[in-house]
Order: structure tokens, then sequence, then C-alpha cells
């Protein structure tokens, strides 16, 4: 009877951790391609499929049970962190979740066996409550969840508590100390349990994906403020612009009688000072064009401002058009933060304090590169970002460029030589 029991259990446990493998594919970033991906998926379903025969058909102790038990666990998790792109706890999660996924089949396969001893039906209602999840998480899910594990790096060893803590509880109340064999109205109570888990996730993805929402239209609206602050210093640079040239063309009409009078009267030195004090005034009214582009030329004329204040050296070389590939008002932000920060960087230095500023077209794309002496040798190991705060050259304005360049696929990159610190942007 044991045997005849055993032999079906056996297929149905293979059945189920093809479908936790197959589950585990479908809602992992892939490192490796899908063919090597399910060659070492099949390699996983061979070594727990022998573990899994032992026990039930070998006659090997409890102790060698619970450690065959350990080791399925143990290859299983390592199988899906060693497919999956995020090899923490991501991964870690995907695993779990996994497994969770393949009870529902399990208790209902269990539950069909104990009431009618039919095995093919019990196989066929495991089959379709598969289905039903995977087309269900497939569906409403899968993309959700593709999109947090792509967008947040933190907090994900906090989530995988929530299916191992139901694994735990359905364990206990279908495996030990309890058996759903001999107590089978467990399997209801388990069914409704594992039935909470799944809708746990659909509410924590949806209210993840909603809050990552909201923080992007908050980003948005930085930007937006950020960019209409630019337009108005740009407005009043070219109001003031205007303002000095009507005050300078009045005054012009009493300089040229003055000049006609020198000139008449042979004093052509004196007429020459006239002419000068005119090309100051010009000079001095003239409103500073650094490139086509009126949101960048105002971050430009604001930070040109602001390094005048700090003793700075600004110097800059822009070919940039008016019109972009990406929004402008976006660009104006991350363009206002780097040399935002390389002003204030440079204003650490007690010798030599300047600021460079280049943009150059390349085959279709914009190369930003922007020096700046600094106060201090800051590490350049690799990190994504400095590791550095405000004050020794380049802060915490750097998380926007890095999610700037990964929404346009932009290229950035920075390094220090010889106390100057470059920055450089593809756009």
């Amino acid at each position: 009877m044991m045997m005849t029991l055993m032999e079906p259990k056996f297929w149905q446990y293979l059945f189920s951790l093809l479908v936790m493998l197959a589950f585990t594919i479908y809602f992992s970033e892939r490192r490796y391609s899908l063919s090597k991906t399910c060659a070492i998926a099949g390699i996983c379903f061979v070594l727990i499929g022998v573990g899994n025969w032992i026990m039930l058909f070998g006659g090997v102790s409890e102790g060698t049970m619970i450690l065959i038990t350990i080791l399925t666990i143990l290859v299983t998790q390592g199988t899906v962190l060693w497919i999956n792109q995020y090899r923490d706890f991501r991964g870690l999660f995907t695993g779990i979740t996994g497994a969770a996924y393949v009870l529902v089949g399990s208790v209902c396969w269990s539950l069909i066996h104990i009431f009618t001893g039919n095995d093919r039906l019990a196989l066929f209602v495991q089959a379709g409550a598969y289905v039903v999840l995977f087309f269900t998480l497939g569906k409403f899910l899968r993309q959700h969840y593709f999109e947090e594990l792509r967008h947040r790096k933190t907090g994900w060893g906090s989530l995988c508590l929530v299916p191992a803590l139901f694994y735990a509880a359905v364990y206990t109340m279908v495996v030990w100390a309890t058996n759903i064999y001999t107590v089978p109205t467990n399997g209801l109570g388990t069914l409704m349990v594992l039935l909470i888990l799944f809708i746990d996730y659909a509410l924590i993805f949806q209210i993840l994906s909603q809050n990552r929402k909201e923080l992007s239209l908050l980003r948005a609206n930085d930007y937006l403020q950020s960019y209409t602050k630019h337009l108005e210093r740009e407005s009043g640079n070219i109001r003031k612009g205007e303002e000095a040239t009507a005050i300078l063309r009045h005054d012009m009409r009493h300089r040229v009688r003055i000049i006609d009078s020198y000139l008449k009267m042979g004093q052509v030195e004196q007429a020459r000072d006239v002419l000068r004090a005119v090309e100051e005034s010009l000079d001095a009214v003239r409103v500073e064009r650094y490139c086509e582009n009126s949101a960048i030329n105002g971050v430009v004329s604001y930070l040109a401002v602001m390094a005048a204040e700090s003793n700075i050296t600004l110097t800059t070389a822009l070919d940039i058009p008016e019109d972009l590939a990406v929004p402008e008002f976006e660009l104006a932000t991350v363009i206002s933060n780097l040399l935002e920060n390389a002003v204030e960087g440079a204003a650490q230095v007690m010798g030599d304090r300047w600021v460079r500023i280049t943009a150059n077209r390349f085959k279709g794309r914009l190369v930003f590169e922007i020096r700046n002496t600094c106060s201090s040798q800051m590490s350049t190991d690799g990190a994504a970002l400095p590791p550095t705060s405000k004050g020794d050259g380049h802060g915490l304005g750097l998380q926007s460029v890095l999610a700037f360049t990964k929404r346009y696929d932009a290229a950035f990159d920075y390094t220090v030589e010889s106390g100057v610190f470059i920055v450089r942007l593809m756009v």
C-alpha cells in the first residue's frame, strides 16, 4: 500500500518540480540565453529527482531524509540565483515564490487523491491549478514584478519573508507536524492561506508600482519647476538687456552730438575717448549667449554668475542646437546639477579655481564634458556614483543624473586626474 502511494507521489513531485523551474524561468530576468537556462534547469531537475527517489524508495533514515531535503532546497534556490540576472535577494524572492507557487498544485493533487483515489484526475486538477495561476500571475503581475526588479534594489530581503512564512505555514499544515493524509480537512484552509498569499502579492506590487509612478510624477514636477526657473532666468536676462539697450539708444544720440562737436573742433583724441566709452557701454549691455538652446543657456548664465561670485573662472565651448533629441527641461536640469556641483567643488580649492564645460555634436548625439578643480582626491573604484558629499565636489544631484541616463539610454562616467574632476555625458 505504501509503495502504491509512493509511486504517484514521486511523479507528482517531479511534475511540481518541473512547473516550479518553468515558473522561475518565466518570472526571472535571465542571465543566459533561453537554451542555456533550460539546460541548467534540466541539471537541477535530474539532481533533485534522484534525491527525491532516494527519499521515497531508498529506505533511508530520517536523518538522511532531512539532509536530502536541505540539499534539495539549496540546489533549487542556488539554480534560481545562477540563472537570474539579479544574484541577490531579488533572485531569492523569485525562487521562494516559485516554491510557494507549486504548493497550490501539490495540495490540490493530495486532496483529489485522498477523496477519489484517482491519480489521473488528481494530476489533471493539479495541472489545471498551475495553468490558472500561471495565466493570472503572468497577465496581471509579471510586468509589475519586472518593473520593480529593475527599479527597486533594496527591501527585497524583507519581502522574502512573505513567501517564506507562507511556505512554512502551509508546510506545517500538510507535511509536518500535521500530515494532510491524516487530517485532510486541513486542505481547504491550506488553499485559503495560499490564496491570501497571491492576493497579497497582487496588492503589494500594485502598491509599489503606484508608489513608483507617484515618485516619477514628483520627479517630473521637479524637472518642470527647474525648467521654469531656467526660462524665467533667461527671460529676465533678455528683459534686462532690452532695458539697457533702450537706455543706451537714448544716450547714443547725445554722444553722437558730442563726438560731432569734438570732430568739428579738431579734437580727435577726445572723440576717440567718447567712442571707447560707447564701446564699453555696448559690452556692458551685451547679453551673453553660450549656446542656441535657451534652457541650457539660462542654466549656464546662472552658473556663470555663481562662479564669478566665488572667483571661479568659467570657460565654455557649447555647440548645442535649439531642438534636442531628449526633453530639454530634463537635460537642462541634469546639466544644472552637474555644473552646480562643479562650481561648488571648485569653490573648495584654495588655489587655482576653474570650471570648463564643453558640448559637441557627434554622430547625432551630444557629448558633454565638465571639468573642475577639486580639493581632494576622490575614489573612482568603479561605483556607479562618486561616494562624496556636496562639499567634496559632487553630491546627491548626481542621483537624478543617473536616473536620466537610464531613462534615455545615455552614457555617463567620471574620473579624477591630477586634482581635476571630469564628468562626461553623452545623450
